[in-house]
């Protein structure tokens, strides 16, 4: 019997979409996919909460209801209501209950107000039974995790979710299987307050030398695909984002290192921070060592096991981005050296089959933009290091051209992040 499951993707939608299939099994099938969710189907039971937790980019996982409606929430409202009122009554507790709706389309607003009717019903239809309801809503469409998870609807209701195809898909989305309209139920949200703690609490985080949001220092890690007992190396590790975040997903032998004393000093603290944050036992605490080194000479520091997976966003240089093309071409230069001599002592710590989660930066002109990437890869085949594609092969695509890397940028930055998995030959 399949299970059919929804995933409502974070502000990368792209990114998202990786990390999922990077962390679900080989066996399961993409239904649908469209900038705002993904719908996939697969034999066995998803435990969505702790899937959830794992993921960084993903803001809600539910379960399908229905499947192949036809368009607008008015066509199909006999069909919802039934399946709705269902649910709520198995969710009634001292005769109150709690609801709410998202719909994810293109045409929000209109089937917004429909769903406004809808909810009426179903008030008014509770209220018949004896069943004091509470509507929970919002200006937008969306409920978002916070208003989920602070009016209880998933513990005290429900929050249900409608979902609609939309057929102008722009890469990585188009040639997927498209159509049809979905009823689901919200099972889990992102904790949008685990992390604000470890984003803001932390002893350190300088802001002025430049961060690494948590939320993709998560789904870099996730993009490794690697066992909670491997051995994670971050060889550029500032103040140790990637090395807590990796601790908070359940990795326990955890090595890092930087050029920079200072930086050594705040990723320990924040470490230390981390683990009476987590309140470990001295049976779980962590296997770590951060020490001061520089990657281009990683391998002849002692105490560094062979590690199963390196995941670092490296020094991008300096934190004002290159003003003319001469001096963008100088910085590509400069860098690709640098990363390309960390690769050749990647290769001397790193076990064969094991995986390079690398972040090059990328240089936004007005006219093109200029990637070390470029001057990078092609040279890395002679070290034994070969790109994986950071999305998978979808069977039932037609026409994706993924390219192995994928572009990670906000609105107006100048210097992008261009993220690379690579593989060690076996």
């Amino acid at each position: 019997m399949e299970n059919t499951y929804f995933f409502i993707l974070g502000k990368d939608p792209g990114l998202s979409l990786a990390e999922i299939f990077a962390l679900l099994p080989n066996n399961i099938r993409l239904i649908r996919v469209t900038p705002q969710f993904t719908i996939i189907e697969t034999p066995e039971l998803l435990k969505a909460g702790e899937l959830m937790r794992q993921l960084g980019g993903t803001i809600k996982i539910g379960e399908i209801l229905k499947k192949g409606m036809g368009k607008g929430i008015k066509n199909n409202e006999l069909r919802i209501k039934e399946e709705i009122l269902g649910i709520l009554k198995n969710k009634v507790k001292n005769n109150k209950v709690r609801f709410g709706f998202s719909f994810y389309s293109p045409s929000s607003y209109g089937q917004f107000l429909s769903l406004k009717s809808l909810a009426l019903k179903l008030k008014k239809y509770l209220k018949q039974e004896g069943i004091a309801s509470r509507w929970v809503s919002s200006k937008e469409p969306i409920l978002s995790s916070v208003i989920v998870k602070k009016n209880h609807l998933l513990d005290r209701g429900a929050e249900f979710v409608l979902l609609e195809h939309t057929s102008h898909l722009s890469p990585p989305f188009q040639g997927v299987e498209w159509g049809g309209s979905f009823l689901g139920q919200t099972l889990a949200v992102q904790d949008f307050e685990e992390y604000a703690f470890r984003e803001f609490s932390k002893p350190h985080r300088p802001i002025a030398e430049g961060i690494l949001p948590i939320k993709l220092a998560r789904i870099i890690i996730n993009l490794a695909k690697v066992q909670k007992n491997s051995v994670i190396l971050d060889p550029f590790c500032g103040s140790g984002t990637i090395l807590t975040e990796a601790i908070a997903l359940g990795y326990r032998h955890i090595l890092g290192c930087d050029v920079s004393g200072k930086a050594v000093q705040q990723a320990q603290e924040n470490i230390k921070w981390l683990q009476q944050a987590l309140n470990q036992s001295e049976e779980s605490k962590l296997q770590f060592k951060i020490q001061k080194c520089d990657a281009r000479n990683l391998s002849s520091f002692a105490g560094f096991p062979f590690t199963d997976a390196i995941v670092t966003e490296p020094y991008l240089g300096p934190l004002k981005p290159p003003n003319t093309a001469q001096e963008t071409l100088t910085r590509l230069r400069e860098l690709s050296e640098l990363y390309f001599t960390a690769f050749q002592e990647f290769t001397k710590v790193l076990k064969p089959g094991g995986r390079i989660v690398f972040i090059f930066p990328a240089f936004q002109t007005f006219k093109e933009i200029f990637k070390t990437s470029d001057l990078v890869i092609p040279r890395l085949h002679s070290l034994g290091l070969k790109p994986i594609p950071v999305f998978p092969y979808f069977p039932s695509a037609t026409n994706m051209s993924f390219t192995p890397s994928y572009m990670y940028a906000r609105p107006g930055q100048r210097v992008l992040r261009e993220i690379f998995v690579l593989e060690r030959a076996k």
